[in-house]
Formats: C-alpha cells, structure tokens, sequence
C-alpha cells in the first residue's frame, strides 16, 4: 500500500511497507516454507522432526495472513466467482474429504492431526500463490532455483561425506534418498524450461541450465529409482508440450533438435561426472533391479504394503478407515508394516506407509476420497493444457510448462514413493499446482488491465529496515522450533535413515531467514503495478 499518492512517474522514498496480510507478507511466508522446510537439517531432529514442525509453524501464520487478507465486501460474489475457476472447487473438496474422514473415522484423533494439518496447509500455500502472486512469478521462480540448487549441492555434499565408492545412495538434506529423488524430480523441469525456453534473461537462462545439471548429477546420485523413472516421465512430457505449444520450436525439426540438445547434455554430463566419481558400477546396479520385481527386497516390501492397502480397501471401500488410520492398521494385514502400537509410541516413518499414495489415501479416505483427488489432478492438467494455447510465449507459458511437466512425474512417482504423504515433499506439489494455475490465468485479476501507477525507488534505509526486521522474526521462528526439537521423542527422528548432513543449523536458518528478509525488503521497496506478462 502506497501512502503518498503521487502523480503517475514520480519518485518517492517512502513507503508504508507490505500490508499486514497482504499479498507481500503472504508470498513472503510461502517463500520462507520453500527455503526452510526442505533445507532444515543439522541432526536427526532438525532433519525429520524440525520440517514438520517448521511446516506447521509457517503454516500456521500463513493461514492467519489468508484469513486477513479477506475483505467482506462483495464476499459472496467473489466467492461464487472464483470457486468455478479451475480446479479450486475440488481442491476444497479434498479438504472437506480430509475434515470429514479425520473427523468421523480417524483412529487415534491426536496421533494423526499432523497428517490433517499437512492437508490443510498445502491447500493455504495453493489458494495462497494462486491469488497473491501477480507481479511476484520471477522472484517465485527464483526462489525455486535456489532453493534447488542448495539442496542438489548439500546432496552432493553428503556423497563426499560418505565416499564416492560405497555410494548407496544420498539424501543430502532431507534424510531419505527416496525424498531427495522425489524433491529433484520436481524441480528439475521447472529449472529445464527455465534454461531452454527464456529467450528475455540470459543471466536467469544460464542459472536455470547450471542448476539443472546440478539437479540431474544429485539425482542420479540419490538412486532413487522411483525419481528416475518419473524424471524420465516429467522430461519426457516436457519435451512433447515445448514442440507442441512453444512458437519457438513449431518452427522445423532443427528447432526441436536444439531444444531437445539440453537434456542430452544433462544426461551425457551426469553420466560422466557419475563415471569419473568411481560410483558408475553402483548406480549401474541399482538401475539394474528395475526388472527384479518381487526378488528385490525393497519391491517385495512395497507389494506386501500395497497388498494391505488394498485389504484396507476391500474392507472399507466406500469411505475407508479414517485420515492417517493406514500406518496404525496396516500390521493386521502385513508383517512388513510395524505395529499400531509401536507407531504411536515411535511416529510414523517411511516403513509404516503403504508406498503408493493412491492406494493409501483410498484406504484411508475411501473411493471417495481417491476420486475427489484424482479429480482435482485431472481438472489441473486440462485447465493448463487448454491455456497453453492461449497464451504468447513468455514467462507465464514458460514456468506452465515447466510445471504441467514436473506435475506428470508427480503422477508417476506417487504410484511407488512414500514421499507424497511427507510435508517437505508434498508442500512443493502443491506450491506448483498454485503457480501453475496462476500462470494459467485462472485468477480473474490475471485479466485485468494494468493501469500507470507511482513509481517507488526504495532508500536503503528503507530495505535494509525491513530486511532486518523479517530476518530476526524469521531467526526467532527457527530458534523455537530448534528447542520444540530438542524435547521430541528422540525415537521419531531416529526411525529414519541417518545419512545426512551435519553442523549445518546456523547456515539453514541464515539462509532461511536472510532470504525471507531480502524478499519483504525488495516488497516494501518495489511494490509492483504489474505483472508477470
């Protein structure tokens, strides 16, 4: 909000900062999620305990900003408005299926309100890009190649730590090397349309290819077999919608041939460094068993848990057991999940969920449940497919591309990773799907024109102000959840894979909260009268 209200093309020093509530102060907290959430690592606490929490924390206070930001005039009439676009009605429904499913079947109300409020709060950071992004998409962007290439380099990081010849896998900052593949799977596409297609930037266009190489090394060295097979699915994709839908590339087969020369860089690049490392022989191994099936242990463990699942399912099919009901009742029906009681005793960890997102949530939630889901999935594909015919090429076509890509490797990899029920991992499916449908115009203010306004040029007592002042709130949020962390049940964090980095807490939440800072100082110095075109 502007106080001075000049004319049109003057300067002024002054500003009145973001708004409480506003559109800065939310993109701000859903920033500081994607910088803290999946980058907070240090020890098995700050690793696995410490997300969650930092999660609901940022979650919390991002619902709070939400809530603010509603004004009462016209409610109705927007409301009416805005439910109809795109895929926002059934993203509601998956919340009330969750309310609903929590509220009348759950099993143990208190052990599985985490896995409400991770349903809830995912659905805040959707509503909360979707409408408050106009004129923020490149720092959104940023954010996400950032944050990327941090956790690519800590992966990295955590194969030195363990010697490139007894590599068995990484998971750099996340504690599992399912988790980390899942998380670079994401990203990955978005960074790859991000260095191939942004012909406006040649800075932002080297990053994104430099990032992206980064993302595919660390993702070869992850061995996520699950992440390979869904980056194959989400560059595949990729590659089919830029020579369908990108001007640049409906040109002839030479076009398609130097857009398609970047991801045979990337694999022929990761191949060597992965070669060179010493480590070829090991990932050559684990590529290997994708044809094992059952006699590979950890596919065996998948099928005895999807086996359950579908117990579970036959059992209850309409509306299921209840919301986070499977990793307590799923040793009934298996020997490989542990039991009821050892989980509320413990907390949930990757052996205790079924490894198929589908089949979890319609143990849980019923057909019902799964059919909501699948419908909002479906809805998001059309409404961005059908826009990017409609749109000039540009950033916004640009990242819905990246992200129509990244979403259908989501699609693949939910059907064997375990990751998709864990906040660090399901927070950026749904950041994604909000930027996604903002790229494809679904708010109505997307439409709008724009109109002259004051130009605001920021002193530097102005930024560094409200730099200092995000930073040392964002220092204060880190700070406690680090001591909620330090009284948890050591047993939570220590159910999960120990591979990981260490001595890193002051650095994560330096950057966590110094990068919020930058963020809300470059708001209340800029505010934006346009937006991304």
């Amino acid at each position: 909000m502007i106080t001075n209200m000049s004319r049109p093309g003057k300067r002024t020093g002054r500003t009145s900062g973001p708004k409480l509530g506003g559109s800065a102060a939310i993109i701000g907290i859903v920033s500081a999620m994607a910088i803290i959430v999946p980058l907070l690592c240090g020890s098995s606490f700050l690793t696995n305990v410490g997300k969650v929490l930092a999660f609901e924390v940022l979650g919390a206070a991002l619902i709070t900003f939400l809530l603010m930001n509603v004004s009462t005039k016209g409610l109705v009439q927007r409301f009416k408005e805005n439910i109809t676009a795109g895929p926002n009605a059934l993203v509601l429904a998956v919340v009330a299926s969750a309310v609903l499913s929590f509220v009348f079947g759950a099993t143990s109300k208190w052990l599985t309100a985490s896995e409400l409020a991770r349903v809830v709060i995912c659905a805040a950071v959707y509503f909360g890009v979707l409408y408050n992004l106009r004129g923020r998409l490149t720092i959104m962007t940023d954010v996400i190649m950032a944050v990327a290439s941090a956790a690519a380099v800590f992966g990295l990081i955590s194969v030195g730590d363990q010697g490139f010849n007894q590599l068995t896998g990484v998971s750099g900052s996340f504690g599992t090397h399912e988790a980390l593949g899942s998380f670079l799977m994401l990203m990955l596409p978005i960074t790859a349309a991000m260095g191939i297609f942004n012909k406006k930037d040649e800075t932002r266009r080297i990053a994104a290819l430099a990032v992206s190489l980064l993302v595919t090394v660390c993702l070869a060295f992850s061995q996520s077999r699950s992440g390979w097979i869904s980056e194959l699915v989400a560059l595949s994709v990729l590659a089919l919608i830029a020579s369908k839908f990108s001007t640049a590339n409906r040109a002839g087969t030479k076009q398609r041939l130097v857009a398609a020369a970047p991801f045979l860089a990337f694999a022929g690049i990761a191949g060597i460094v992965v070669a060179l490392s010493g480590s070829g022989m090991d990932v050559m191994h684990r590529a290997s068993t994708f044809g094992a099936g059952s006699s590979d242990l950890s596919m065996n463990e998948r099928l005895r848990l999807w086996h359950a699942a579908l117990s579970m399912i036959a059992a209850k099919p309409i509306f299921g057991w209840g919301l986070g009901s499977f990793p307590y009742l799923a040793s009934k029906y298996t020997s490989v999940a542990a039991s009821g009681a050892f989980v509320a005793a413990n907390g949930i960890n990757l052996h205790s969920i079924a490894h198929n997102y589908y089949l979890q949530l319609a143990a849980e939630t019923g057909i019902v449940g799964l059919g909501v889901y699948v419908s909002m999935i479906v809805t998001f594909f059309i409404v961005g497919v059908r826009a990017l015919g409609k749109l000039k090429d540009g950033a916004r076509k640009m990242v819905l591309i990246g992200v129509l890509a990244a979403m259908a490797g989501q699609v693949v990899d939910s059907i064997t990773s375990p990751c998709y029920n864990i906040a660090s991992i399901s927070l950026f499916q749904w950041l994604l799907m909000g930027i996604g449908m903002f790229a494809a115009g679904v708010p109505k203010q997307n439409e709008e024109p724009v109109h002259a306004g004051p130009v605001v040029v920021a002193t530097p007592t102005v930024r560094f102000r409200a730099a200092v002042r995000v930073a040392a709130a964002g220092f204060a949020c880190m700070c406690l959840i680090s001591a909620m962390v330090g009284t948890s049940n050591t047993a939570v964090a220590d159910s999960y894979d120990h591979n990981q980095l260490t001595d890193w807490d002051g650095v994560f939440i330096g950057v966590g909260a110094g990068g919020l800072g930058y963020y809300v100082g470059e708001e209340s110095a800029h505010h934006h009268h346009h937006h991304d075109q």
